[in-house]
């Protein structure tokens, strides 16, 4: 269900790039550059108190970041308007299930399946920086877009100069545990392979 004046969501996004942007505290260029999100529902949950979806699950952890806590409850508060709860049809289920079997190294992540299913069954675009989650993606023509290209787009928009995006970016990296081969140059921006 849609809230009146929210645009139906064209982006589904894993707990890896939500983290990155809501985590750094910048949740709006998410939203700026994508729009409402599509939150499946192993993954993001409105209820702070949900322990199984992936996003609410680091509120109840011992290394629980204050900081970092405060920004995802106040995400979690933006359901119908910054994203979006996902509901799973029986149909979109029974695609899980299949690509439990398909996708071994996905086996036990059920919000990155859910993810796949959703972009794949609704001509989505998935969000995602995991690389099995994109092997598998790529495997079943589902677009897609990483923290890194959301930025190279920031910074095309002008809502960020792009040595700012670098340095969010490198936040992603250094403080938030991303785990890239890119890197986000300028002068043209652009995200390119570090060697």
């Amino acid at each position: 269900m849609y809230h009146v004046g929210v645009q139906r969501p064209r982006f589904v996004a894993d707990n890896s790039v939500l983290t990155n942007f809501v985590d750094s505290g910048r949740a709006d260029l998410l939203y700026r550059v994508v729009g409402p999100v599509l939150g499946p529902p192993s993954i993001i949950d409105p209820d702070p108190e949900n322990r199984v979806a992936e996003f609410n699950r680091y509120l109840h952890g011992s290394e629980c970041d204050p900081v970092r806590a405060e920004y995802r409850r106040a995400y979690l508060k933006e359901e119908g308007r910054l994203w979006v709860l996902a509901q799973v049809t029986a149909t979109e289920e029974e695609a899980v299930m299949d690509y439990l079997g398909r996708f071994p190294r996905l086996r036990r992540r059920r919000g990155d399946l859910e993810a796949l299913v959703l972009a794949k069954s609704r001509g989505l675009t998935l969000l995602t920086d995991d690389g099995a989650l994109r092997k598998a993606a790529g495997a079943e023509g589902v677009a897609l877009m990483g923290s890194c290209g959301i930025l190279e787009t920031v910074v095309g928009l002008g809502l960020l100069p792009c040595p700012e995006a670098r340095a969010l970016y490198e936040f992603f990296k250094e403080k938030l545990n991303l785990w890239s081969k890119l890197s986000l140059e300028c002068d043209p921006p652009r995200c390119e392979e570090v060697a």
